[in-house]
């Protein structure tokens, strides 16, 4: 039977617990909650997009994604 090793997650690299850094215990990745400001301008359509690029889940040695907002235009009596 084979299995993914537990102290290396299959990266094939392994770190001294001295050289573990305490936030993640040498896996190289935290979660982290951001809150992020978006300003949607006057006249914006129902089904536009406001892209944030890199804002998205970040990896060592991988590019961090985008966050795609699309404006749901939700109907009123009055406004539009």
């Amino acid at each position: 039977m084979q299995s993914v090793c537990t102290d290396c997650s299959g990266s094939g690299e392994r770190l001294s617990a001295a050289d573990r850094c305490k936030g993640c215990s040498g896996k190289r990745i935290t979660k982290e909650r951001k809150l992020v400001q978006i300003h949607v301008d006057k006249g914006m359509q129902d089904g536009e997009k406001i892209v944030l690029h890199g804002e998205g889940d970040q990896e060592p040695d991988v590019a961090a994604g985008d966050i795609i907002i699309v404006i749901d235009e939700k109907p009123h009596d009055v406004y539009k």
